[in-house]
């Protein structure tokens, strides 16, 4: 079972963007709190339409950058 999450994982490393549902499951954060950060300034999002692709490399360093701030 180990061996299906450790795959899992990697296929998910190999993406540059995820979605707003992706994002939500991968930093446990509820669905009205994910678009509140997405319209953050600053945050690495891409709007393509009406579709948000965060730029998965970049929201721990944009965490990072924001600690001990409340959103």
């Amino acid at each position: 079972m180990e061996e299906y999450k450790t795959a899992d994982r990697m296929r998910h490393d190999k993406k540059k963007v995820m979605t707003v549902s992706q994002f939500m499951e991968e930093y446990c954060v509820g669905h009205n709190k994910a678009y509140e950060l997405i319209h953050c300034k600053g945050f690495p999002v891409v709007f393509c339409g009406r579709k948000a692709l965060i730029i998965r490399n970049k929201v721990d360093e944009w965490f990072l950058g924001h600690l001990g701030e409340r959103f």
